[in-house]
Parts: C-alpha cells; structure tokens; sequence
C-alpha cells in the first residue's frame, strides 16, 4: 500500500484573511533579518547555521517571546510545545498559521507543534518596511 504525501502533509490554502492575520503577526514581532540578526549578533543570517538555539535565551535575545517563539520554529526549524505557542501568539493567529499549513502537529506527540517536513522557511527580499516570506519545498 502506498501513502500518498497530502495524507501525510495535508497542505491548505487557508484564506486571505489568514494570511492577513500572518503577515501582521510577522510585522508587529519584526520578524525579519535585520532584527533577528542583530538580536543574535551576527552579521548576515547566513551565519545562523553556526548558531544553535539550545542553550539560547531567545527572547532576551530578540527582546519578545513571540519572535522568539518564531525564531525557534521558522530560523532554526525547531519543534515548539503547544502551550509556549499559545501563550506567545493570539489564539486566532495560530489557527491561521496552521490553516495556510506553516504549523502542524508533531506525528510523535500533538502537543508539540511543528513546520511541515520537506518545507523549510526562507524569507524573501523585502524592503525594511515590509515583512514578506514564502515557502519552498526542500
């Protein structure tokens, strides 16, 4: 028998207030380059990679728990509990998160929340006023 990949990543397109409500959530946290860079204190987030959030105190870091909270999940692909999630982001902006499927549950324990396997987070060019990102599979 064969799996087929939307059963096991069931993807969603979610609505444009969903994506709204994302991308204001990214813009108020100013999760972009320039401040998850400076927060981290390195030079271009080429670097991330020699950096491990273990350890971290990330929102002291970054200054928010939320960007912190985002940091975890879409910078350094970490798997976030449920309850930290939820207390760093508004109830209706996390169902709009997993909606537009940037969040899903973890396959080994659904209070642990997760990006989709085989996606990974890369932001887009962006002026600095603007906070944009789009998804593209691994």
């Amino acid at each position: 028998m064969t799996t087929q990949v939307a059963e096991v990543i069931p993807l969603s397109l979610g609505q444009p207030a969903d994506f709204a409500r994302v991308r204001a959530l990214l813009e108020h946290a100013r999760f972009d380059e320039q401040t998850i860079c400076r927060g981290l204190g390195i030079a271009n987030i080429s670097q991330i990679g020699k950096m491990l959030p273990e350890g971290l105190d990330l929102a002291a870091a970054l200054g928010s728990p939320t960007l912190a909270v985002l940091a975890r999940v879409f910078v350094f692909s970490r798997t976030v509990p449920r309850g930290e999630l939820e207390r760093a982001i508004e109830r209706p902006v996390l169902s709009s998160i997993v909606r537009i499927s940037l969040l899903m549950s973890a396959p080994f324990d659904s209070s642990v929340a997760m990006p989709p396997p085989g996606w990974i987070f890369r932001p887009a060019m962006c002026s600095r006023s603007t906070v944009c990102a789009r998804l593209r599979p691994v």
